[in-house]
């Protein structure tokens, strides 16, 4: 939030021709409560369009420019309150407005306080990004700020915080769901099955226990300990009840999906076999993303693009949700061989290929959907070429064939493509710049049914566009 501490001194006229004088000045500055965070050396004195006339107090009038935004106020602390109130579109809006305006105290002032608040909005750095752009994460919220946050916020809540983002508050397992797939734990300290309503739950309720706000750290040894104890017999003594706890906790938001019962029609099963019995639903995982402007998004669509300018799509990866944050914070190793839906052709990277130089994504996603609920987009270095299979081939015997070190993949058929291990070092996986596992931290997590793949489209339009002005 914008400090309200004034430190700030306004420079006067004191020309026999001055309509207001240091005194009222003075004064006005006293009754202010505003931190510009300027120093008098760029502090504008007078209009550039007249050297002698006195530099504006802020008055009902100055800025009937404004008055949409509601900004036509008399006093600065009300100018910093509605502009609190607005977003990163409205503040540009006010901007390019002020820009139109005379050069005054006031004007520059208010543009001063415009930046600022932009500042505060510009949304923060995700740790994908961080490990893929260089950007670091600088610290920002002191630990009393949770602190305080923790005690004075009413309602049952969760705050975390490790002194880098603004603090989280957390109230639903779906709340708690977005805040672990944002804040990814390594594969080995990921545990399996996590994402369930009631674990999320159960989690929630023991961290409620402390009475304190958490680091992200202890959020995730609440969930480890949770399903440790599911793995425990019920007559261990030392196994805290927290189902009456945990029941108090919302769920949020969840998808149903439906269960489904004998072999899938894509595996050989039959259409009458996949329903026995009453219908049956289950809580799934849902998507979400963050609340970032186009504006925002789009820049971190050209940083994709500059990224990849040397990369090319070859397809998709799907995967579980427990898998897919550690897959992004991690990349592909070989220590997770079998761990996904088996090495049928060998040990390798498994992508469904995108067939063609322009991707048909829903396809594509259609088909993945049989192998996981989430998906990556997978791109390759260009200069790995695809190598065609025959039948017999294994990725294990293709490349101790291998032996010029050719920086090639392996296609099987129309469905498949593995990555052998050689060229781990080749590939990267991204999803939309808005997902919840790429966007920024600070941003609200809203449900969403878009794709997290279909920002490719528009990567490789800006690639393309790009070659073009070169």
């Amino acid at each position: 939030m914008l400090a309200h501490a004034l430190t700030a001194e306004r420079a006067t006229d004191q020309s026999p021709g001055s309509t207001r004088n240091a005194d009222s000045n003075s004064q006005r500055v006293a009754n202010s409560t505003i931190d510009f965070g300027l120093t008098k050396q760029n502090i504008p004195t007078s209009s550039p369009t007249n050297s002698n006339s006195v530099a504006q107090l802020l008055k009902k009038g100055d800025f009937k420019d404004l008055a949409l935004f509601r900004l036509d106020v008399a006093t600065w602390p009300e100018f910093i309150k509605i502009l609190e109130q607005k977003d990163s579109h409205g503040l540009t809006m006010i901007s390019q407005i002020l820009e139109r305006m005379p050069l005054t105290e006031d004007t520059f002032y208010a543009q001063q306080l415009v930046n600022k608040r932009k500042r505060v909005l510009k949304p923060g750095v995700s740790r994908i990004e961080e490990l893929y752009f260089g950007k670091p994460l600088k610290p920002t919220w002191p630990q009393d700020d949770a602190r305080e946050l923790h005690k004075n916020v009413p309602g049952k809540k969760i705050v975390v915080t490790d002194g880098l983002e603004s603090p989280t508050i957390i109230t639903t397992a779906s709340e708690l769901l977005v805040f672990l797939m944002s804040h990814p734990a390594k594969s080995k300290d990921t545990p399996k099955g996590y994402a369930e309503p009631d674990v999320l739950q159960q989690a929630l309720a023991l961290m409620a226990r402390s009475n304190k706000a958490l680091h992200p750290d202890e959020v995730w040894n609440s969930v480890r300990q949770v399903k440790a104890q599911d793995e425990l017999s019920d007559e261990e003594e030392d196994t805290p009840d927290l189902g009456s706890e945990a029941v108090k906790w919302p769920k949020g938001h969840w998808d149903k999906k439906e269960v489904q019962y004998g072999v899938p029609e894509e595996f050989g099963g039959k259409k009458s076999e996949l329903q026995i019995g009453p219908q049956e639903f289950t809580d799934e995982p849902s998507e979400f993303r963050r609340d970032i402007s186009q504006e925002d998004r789009n820049e971190r669509l050209q940083s994709y693009a500059r990224m990849l300018a040397n990369m090319k799509f070859i397809g998709l990866h799907a995967t579980t949700t427990e898998n897919l944050g550690p897959l992004l914070i991690e990349g592909v190793s070989k220590e997770k061989f079998g761990s996904g839906h088996g090495v049928g052709k060998g040990n390798g990277f498994y992508v469904i290929p995108s067939n063609g130089k322009v991707p048909n994504l829903s396809k594509l996603e259609e088909s993945a959907k049989a192998w996981g609920p989430h998906r990556v987009a997978v791109y390759l270095s260009e200069d790995c070429e695809p190598y065609q299979t025959i039948k017999g081939d294994t990725v294990d015997s293709l490349e101790d064939e291998n032996t010029d070190h050719e920086k090639r993949y392996y296609v099987f058929g129309q469905a498949e493509i593995v990555i052998p291990p050689s060229l781990f070092g080749d590939i990267k996986l991204l999803r939309d710049p808005a997902d919840i596992t790429h966007g920024p931290t600070n941003r609200p997590a809203i449900p969403t049914k878009d794709s997290a793949v279909s920002f490719v489209d528009e990567v490789e339009k800006i690639k393309r566009e790009n070659l073009q002005k070169k």
